[in-house]
């Protein structure tokens, strides 16, 4: 890269320096507006030039690298979110149900479980580790919507 930078540079000082010289050489008057003219156009191929040596289909390729490491990565990053999203939802509704719970009198440990509904993390069961009870049952159902079946109880009903 630094190579092709100092040749670049190399060049366009060479052609300004050229053209210096041509213009203090040339008398005034209408030639010199011409050599002036001429010499800026130079000038000006002598600025582009890199840009004549692009190759497009391979900055094309590059492109698609790009963009599949970029979609490879939002996957990546779409998928550590859904898990870290599923981790929260679980640790909060059970830290929900388990404080339901003690103000029912009941001390238990609770676990829940999340599937991917459209990409987005929904609690579809739930551990505890007591007998069976009726209204923290039917308040988990209410609240959650968690059916009886997807509850999971130490001593089932």
């Amino acid at each position: 890269m630094t190579t092709w930078l100092r040749e670049w540079l190399t060049g366009l000082i060479a052609t300004a320096m050229v053209l210096s010289l041509l213009y203090a050489l040339v008398p005034k008057g209408t030639i010199r507006t011409i050599v002036r003219f001429c010499g800026g156009l130079v000038l000006l191929l002598a600025v582009l030039r890199p840009l004549l040596r692009v190759n497009v289909e391979e900055l094309q390729l590059h492109y698609r690298d790009y963009q599949q490491e970029i979609d490879r990565q939002i996957t990546l990053y779409q998928e550590e979110n859904q898990g870290q999203m599923a981790l929260i939802i679980e640790e909060e509704l059970a830290a929900y149900i388990s404080k339901k719970a003690e103000t029912m009198g009941l001390a238990c440990q609770v676990q829940v479980e999340t599937e991917l509904q459209d990409g987005i993390p929904v609690p579809c069961g739930v551990s505890l580790d007591i007998p069976y009870d009726l209204s923290l049952g039917e308040w988990i159902t209410e609240q959650t919507g968690i059916t009886e079946e997807k509850q999971s109880w130490e001593g089932e009903p």
